[in-house]
């Protein structure tokens, strides 16, 4: 703090750091929080003035340093909150997680779809040489179905929980 003016030892300036929480994840101090301290611990916002300020000007400076304080107090515990809860994640990471989810479900319904076939063709009564057919109107019914789910943009669903226990009599 000599560069205000201000004489601090460093010690007493580092254990008042610890003591308000004012170290971030980086191992820095916010200013905001600095100028905070200043202020309470040596009264520096009306005695270190350079200038002359009306008294409305003073309260709307210290409402914003308050402000900002307390914006910055919020996002660091957001932040804190984010870390310690293991199930949060990035929103473009969920978006992965769903593509990557509809992909590997399109693709077990077509691997299905072409093993079972000939057991869908014999269940219709008709050729089973014509399986291939079969599994092609399937696939093009598959597209259709998956291409009106991309186009329509955002979906909206509400799982429900399943019952654990089966009541028995």
């Amino acid at each position: 703090m000599a560069g205000l003016g201000i004489a601090v030892a460093e010690r007493t300036f580092y254990l008042d750091v610890d003591r308000r929480n004012m170290l971030q994840p980086d191992k820095s101090v916010l200013l905001c929080d600095v100028l905070a301290y200043l202020r309470e611990k040596f009264d520096y916002g009306s005695q270190h003035q350079r200038r002359d300020i009306s008294a409305e000007e003073k309260q709307r400076e210290i409402d914003d340093l308050d402000l900002r304080e307390k914006r910055a107090k919020v996002a660091k515990l957001e932040r804190e909150q984010r870390a310690e809860d293991g199930k949060w994640m990035l929103c473009e990471e969920a978006w992965a997680q769903q593509a990557a989810l509809v992909g590997t479900l399109r693709d077990a319904l077509r691997h299905h779809f072409h093993l079972g076939q000939s057991s869908l063709v014999h269940l219709a009564g008709a050729d089973p040489a014509r399986g291939p057919e079969l599994y092609e109107g399937i696939e093009e019914i598959m597209a259709r179905a998956f291409n009106e789910i991309m186009a329509s943009g955002r979906i909206d669903v509400v799982f429900e929980a399943a019952d654990e226990e089966v009541a028995q009599p």
